[in-house]
């Protein structure tokens, strides 16, 4: 990622990666929060993550991509795993250097 950063133009860049949870089980206080942020916007994002790829490319039709959505959407909230997503964070000044 931070390859592609730089590629984008950006320079002295220091890279943040951080493991954030999916769903509100971890123990720490703050890391639960960013859990039940996470899972909320992956909720929300699942249609519009596989709509387009599932009917352009694989052809399948509003009701087929509304079920496969449903099914994420509980496995993610009644399922027993416990996801984490990789976050990659450049510091702020650089995305807006406006404010440096």
């Amino acid at each position: 990622m931070e390859v592609r950063i730089k590629a984008a133009g950006f320079v002295n860049v220091i890279v943040r990666k951080e493991m954030w949870p999916l769903g509100p089980w971890p123990k720490d206080e703050r890391m639960k929060e960013i859990g039940r942020l996470g899972r909320s916007g992956l909720r929300n994002g699942f249609y519009a993550f596989s709509s387009a790829l599932l009917r352009r490319v694989l052809g399948w039709d509003e009701e087929q991509v509304q079920k496969l959505c449903q099914e994420a959407v509980q496995e993610l909230y009644h399922g027993g795993g416990q996801f984490y997503v990789t976050a990659w964070i450049p510091p702020l000044p650089q995305l807006l250097p406006a404010f440096q």
